[in-house]
């Protein structure tokens, strides 16, 4: 996905009248506006350190929470009903969990006749029965057959998804690291978007929804998206520099070769932050996800620069800034912050 060239330019009576000159300053940050409207920037002061979270009081008590006091008086007792039960029931015996709705007891889930079941073996009301359509072992096969047939896709695709086996929805729960508009790109994944054993969960929605921020958008005069597969466990980063603005578009400097224009993971925007700086925003709707990166401070990412062939991308974004190389490269962080 792409946002298209945004030429809103500034009125002269704003830029100029008002300010006398071709330079807007804001809360303190000074960034140069071309004739044309559109902003530059080389450098900009490190974003505000995030603070560290405080401490969860919740999970300073977890060991003396009613759930694990439950379990450590009859965990003995429910582990000896699971082995009778996988020794005297296995074609019907599905598992057990500890459960806390509407009030804490071990659940052990059948594949039918869950309630005579349970009864012929335990009359302890902290046992309850429960009916569920397939057994893990189905439903593990179930997953294998999906990630089989998304890996066909990676890395041509960049397409990854992460999943688990959810025995009491009958599920595998998976989620596809695409939005849900992009899905119809991969047609061999149909399938499994109507199998009852399958529930898929996409990327989104982003937030905010906007790519540019009203106040940022008449600035820039192209931003540009691609897909960069960034890794779910990290070990480190893949490469860090400064992304500038020169003249409504960006160019990352990472000290090895200059003037490559840069495109951006689908989830990332550019606002003006709370002091006035041009900033990069990771979109995304997980909050561990959320950072702010000023352009022209430091910044690091976890994957690329990986150089763009897709003239689907290329084409507009040269048009309006240039025939210059163009690489894309993971959500931008603060250097300094992480």
């Amino acid at each position: 996905m792409r946002v298209g060239r945004l030429q809103v330019a500034l009125g002269a009576g704003l830029v100029f009248g008002l300010l006398g000159c071709s330079t807007v300053v804001s809360s303190g940050q000074t960034y140069s506006v071309s004739k044309t409207g559109f902003a530059s920037v080389k450098k900009a002061p490190a974003s505000p350190a995030v603070p560290a979270p405080e401490t969860d009081e919740v999970s300073q008590s977890f060991w003396r929470s009613p759930q694990v006091l439950f379990a450590r008086q009859n965990n003995a007792e429910a582990r000896a009903l699971d082995a009778r039960l996988r020794a005297e029931a296995p074609e019907n015996f599905v598992e057990f969990r500890l459960s806390q709705e509407p009030d804490i007891h071990y659940l052990f889930s059948f594949l039918g006749d869950a309630e005579t079941t349970l009864a012929r073996y335990t009359s302890n009301p902290i046992f309850k029965p429960n009916t569920v359509k397939y057994t893990a072992e189905a439903l593990e096969a179930k997953s294998s057959e999906f990630h089989a047939a998304v890996a066909v896709l990676y890395p041509e695709h960049n397409l990854e998804s992460t999943s688990s086996v959810d025995i009491l929805k009958g599920k595998v729960v998976a989620h596809l690291d695409l939005y849900e508009e992009d899905f119809k790109t991969f047609p061999t994944l149909d399938r499994f978007r109507y199998d009852p054993m399958v529930e898929l969960n996409y990327n989104g929605p982003l937030d905010p929804p906007e790519v540019l921020s009203a106040q940022v958008a008449p600035l820039i005069r192209h931003f540009a998206h691609g897909t960069i597969q960034e890794p779910m466990v990290i070990f480190g980063y893949s490469g860090e520099g400064k992304i500038r603005l020169k003249d409504g578009c960006f160019f990352l400097d990472d000290g090895k070769r200059k003037d490559q224009l840069v495109v951006f993971p689908k989830r990332v925007g550019a606002v003006v932050d709370d002091e006035g700086y041009i900033a990069l925003i990771d979109r995304s709707p997980h909050p561990g996800n959320k950072t702010t990166t000023r352009v022209g401070e430091p910044a690091q990412w976890y994957s690329g620069p990986k150089v763009v062939t897709d003239l689907d991308i290329l084409t507009p974004l040269r048009s309006a800034c240039g025939q210059y190389d163009a690489v894309i490269i993971g959500a931008p962080m603060p250097r300094s912050t992480h």
